[in-house]
């Protein structure tokens, strides 16, 4: 992805090949620029409250093996409620709740207290995780799941909440979000996320379908 300089120099940001399916139609670069060298004058990418973005797609045609994805007619969503306490003495980078099934298969909420690398520790970071380790380490299997990962207001009622959809798989079995929730705002008593040292935590999984590798 590109945003030209006055046409002779730009800013461009890599992105990693990427699949786009029915379930995941859109892919970006969340921090591209910020605002603030967007707008400077001195920059050159804004002239005339005018700036211009440009994009670079290359297609891979490869060789690859078919899947079979078998959609299932009424999925039920399963929630799973997880209640953490000692927030203020936790000690490792991240916990991870007891285990619940949703279409038979075995799932764990990952939480990183203080958040993880990718957000500077400023953010509680929040994923779903797919325990693989049921399965056959050879398993070629994918689910097709949509979920949502929440953090409850325990006073308001004002829960914080994001949603996806993402195909799991031995190769990619936890996703969610590094910057879920500001951890300054996450440990502020008016809000309700932390009482009593304690926060909820919460993931509603709905898996959409299953896909297997076509023999060869």
């Amino acid at each position: 992805m590109n945003i030209f300089i006055n046409k002779l120099k730009y800013m461009h940001a890599d992105s990693s090949v990427r699949r786009f399916n029915v379930l995941k139609s859109d892919w970006g670069v969340s921090k591209f620029m910020d605002y603030a060298t967007l707008k400077g004058t001195s920059r050159g990418y804004m002239i005339n409250d005018t700036c211009v973005f440009g994009v670079s797609v290359f297609i891979f045609n490869t060789i690859f093996r078919g899947e079979c994805l078998s959609m299932i007619e009424k999925p039920v969503c399963v929630s799973h409620s997880w209640k953490f306490n000692n927030f203020s003495i936790a000690e490792l980078d991240y916990y991870e709740s007891k285990p619940f099934f949703s279409g038979k298969y075995k799932w764990k909420i990952r939480f990183y207290p203080t958040g993880n690398v990718e957000c500077n520790y400023s953010s509680i970071s929040l994923f779903l995780y797919f325990n693989f380790s049921a399965l056959s380490t050879s398993s070629n299997r994918k689910l097709y799941v949509e979920f949502t990962l929440r953090a409850k207001d325990q006073n308001n009622g004002k829960h914080s909440e994001r949603k996806a959809f993402h195909d799991f798989s031995n190769s990619s079995s936890i996703w969610g979000f590094s910057e879920f929730f500001s951890l300054a705002k996450f440990i502020d008593a008016k809000r309700g996320f932390l009482v009593k040292d304690c926060c909820i935590l919460e993931a509603d999984v709905k898996v959409l379908g299953v896909a297997k590798l076509l023999p060869k």
